[in-house]
């Protein structure tokens, strides 16, 4: 558990790393937001497409050793990082990073939940599809799961880039108010937990969801750096979902 909890910080570091960084990437490689946002998304891309092989590879070779070999490797790829001389091979980098880093901890974590990656679950998985489409409400849970995902990611991604291009931030203060979405989120789900607990889930689900939904919607119509203080870590109030869906 030492190891997955190691790994899972890592993960969250890297996750969020390349955000960070947008700003000065753009400045440094001369990118348009464009094409920022393509590489963004050519990671998050990868990152989908090979989760299965990384389980597959994972229950082959071992939890260690894969978890092992991907987080050396990974450091090496975070030197490449870092001094990649041009955009191609600074995103080839980010994919490479991402890829080693985060699908052997998630198999790991799987695996050590009790979750095997193995053929047979995704044989289920696939002929229940006939089912599910089926079932409205499964649908329509997907549906809005999809538009959470892109808008969340969409969000993380470009904050900073945002702030400092639009709201005319210094970048020390944006990235300071990206840190305070992540602060918020964290004190979200312990609040939002204890409300659960008091309340019950539904009306704690339904409030935690509107405070991100108006805080988000307000993104373009604020102003002023006080403002954004305050408004940056209700922008991350919606992960107290997790808790309250998951008890």
């Amino acid at each position: 558990m030492a190891i997955i909890a190691v790994g899972w910080l890592s993960i969250l570091g890297v996750r969020f790393l390349v955000p960070a960084l947008l700003p000065q990437v753009k400045s440094t490689f001369g990118v348009d937001n464009t094409t920022a946002s393509i590489a963004v998304t050519a990671v998050w891309t990868f990152y989908a497409l090979t989760q299965f092989p990384a389980g597959l590879i994972t229950d082959h070779v071992g939890e260690r050793v894969a978890l092992t070999v991907s987080l050396f490797v990974s450091a090496g790829s975070l030197v490449l990082l870092f001094g990649s001389p041009v955009f191609a091979l600074f995103v080839g980098a980010s994919i490479l990073v991402w890829l080693l880093l985060t699908d052997p901890i998630d198999a790991l974590a799987d695996t050590s939940a009790g979750e095997r990656t193995a053929a047979s679950p995704v044989r289920e998985a696939v002929g229940g599809i006939p089912k599910a489409i089926g079932d409205r409400r499964l649908l329509l849970t997907v549906l809005g799961l999809t538009f959470y995902l892109f808008t969340y990611q969409g969000l993380t991604a470009f904050f900073p880039t945002y702030l400092i291009a639009h709201e005319h931030v210094g970048r020390d203060l944006a990235l300071g108010m990206f840190a305070l979405l992540f602060v918020g989120g964290d004190l979200t789900q312990l609040v939002a937990g204890s409300l659960a607990d008091r309340y019950g889930a539904p009306s704690v689900l339904v409030g935690v969801t509107l405070v991100g939904v108006v805080s988000l919607v307000a993104v373009p119509l604020v102003d002023g750096r006080v403002t954004w203080v305050a408004i940056s870590p209700l922008l991350r109030a919606h992960i107290g979902i997790a808790p309250v869906a998951n008890s």
